[in-house]
């Protein structure tokens, strides 16, 4: 018959659960670190994003100010020989 350790069957039944334990906080360890990446490439492809939002945007914008600038001088999109 085997003797009982403290935390487990068997004499060496502590030392198993230890390792045991070792092996969870590793793994726990592990999970923590891969959520943290997963988090920071979370958020840098969000700020990528929103980089690539606002570089829209500002193209965006600078198409209409140039169409009403063009507007403005009377440029019809047909070339007539002059502007107005």
């Amino acid at each position: 018959m085997k003797e009982r350790g403290r935390e487990g069957k068997g004499k060496e039944g502590g030392d198993y659960n230890e390792e045991e334990e070792e092996d969870e906080e590793q793994e726990e360890e592990d999970e923590e670190e891969e959520e943290e990446e997963e988090e920071e490439e979370d958020e840098e492809q969000e700020e990528e994003d929103e980089k690539e939002e606002d570089e829209e945007e500002e193209e965006e914008e600078e198409d209409e100010d140039e169409k009403e600038e063009e507007e403005e001088a009377g440029y019809t999109g047909k070339v007539k020989g002059r502007l107005k």
